[in-house]
């Protein structure tokens, strides 16, 4: 079966570390959890399939933005066209909402991904972009590695913040993370705080296919902004064929804890003014904001050569042989 975590004298350094500090977990909790292998959910998008993480990740979350970008196409506007930016942010929005309660413990019976990656699921993302109306640096870490046969891996890792919850085992260097934020208090919702339970994850790593064969591997930090930050730049490129590097560096907007739209200070005036005629209010974050990413993507071009791109925004690297 799958491999277990944290058996043996590193589960019980963690468990007495855990209760020395006034935590709530013990060995069994350790010695209880098995390592799952899950398979990926994916939807179609402009000739190519797009696959993440199922619940309990946050990949439901950018699917259903594609979707939602692909039932309400852009065209070939500009990159910081405001129609392009308000259909983002709208986009967002609905797949936050239609599929809030389906990313959770996928043990607590959260509602089923697959009719909303459907028609059902279209159809309430259509519903819900008809009546949307808009009111006017972390502890993520994450490797993309492609070889020449085009075998990919795409790793995210998280303690969530800046050093976690601020605690760890002295004995083993372990720093224990802060993901109970993700849970919510919510009476009867699949993803209320409860014991045998993971909570909704902002994590998304993903890949994007054609024809079957491997086109871009990417994923980003940046907790509830990471599938934002990956629906505009896919978008960007399956969409507007923007080349990966420009994808990446364009200016972003995104949404912070409390679903408020910013957008970095690189975005031009025009955009802003644009987007406010059309509805949408966005405001320019502070600019240590976290919630706009660091994307780190390769890319097989067509001729089978890889592309790596290392977002400026945070410390990344590209390398190649």
């Amino acid at each position: 079966g799958p491999a277990r975590f944290y058996d043996g004298p590193a589960a019980a350094s963690l468990a007495r570390a855990s209760e020395e500090a006034g935590g709530l977990l013990r060995e069994s909790d350790f010695s209880g959890y098995r390592a799952q292998w899950v398979d990926p959910v994916s939807v179609a998008y402009r000739g190519h399939r797009v696959a993440a993480l199922p619940p309990n990740s946050f990949g439901l979350y950018l699917l259903l933005q594609l979707l939602a970008l692909e039932d309400r196409p852009i065209g070939q506007t500009q990159t910081m066209a405001p129609e392009r930016i308000v259909a983002l942010v709208r986009a967002a929005r609905v797949a936050f909402s239609v599929g809030n309660r389906a990313v959770a413990e996928p043990l607590a019976a959260p509602e089923p991904v697959e009719p909303l990656l459907g028609e059902a699921g279209r159809a309430r993302l259509r519903s819900a972009l008809d009546g949307i109306s808009l009111p006017n640096l972390g502890g993520t870490a994450l490797i993309c590695v492609v070889d020449r046969a085009g075998n990919a891996i795409t790793l995210v890792q998280s303690i969530f913040s800046v050093f976690g919850s601020g605690l760890y085992d002295p004995d083993t260097g372990l720093v224990f993370n802060n993901r109970m934020i993700g849970f919510t208090t919510e009476p009867g919702h699949p993803n209320q705080v409860g014991p045998r339970k993971r909570p909704a994850h902002t994590l998304c790593p993903a890949m994007v296919f054609r024809d079957g064969r491997l086109r871009l591997a990417l994923g980003t930090p940046g907790g509830p902004g990471q599938t934002i930050t990956l629906a505009q730049v896919l978008q960007a490129v399956l969409e507007l064929n923007l080349g990966l590097p420009e994808a990446v560096a364009a200016p972003r907007w995104s949404m912070d804890f409390g679903a408020m739209a910013m957008v970095e200070s690189s975005m031009p005036a025009d955009t802003l003014a644009g987007a406010a005629g059309l509805g949408i209010t966005l405001e320019r974050s502070r600019p240590d904001a976290p919630f706009f990413g660091s994307v780190e993507a390769i890319e097989r071009l067509a001729d089978g050569t890889l592309l790596g791109v290392a977002d400026f925004r945070r410390d990344a690297r590209a390398y190649g042989e």
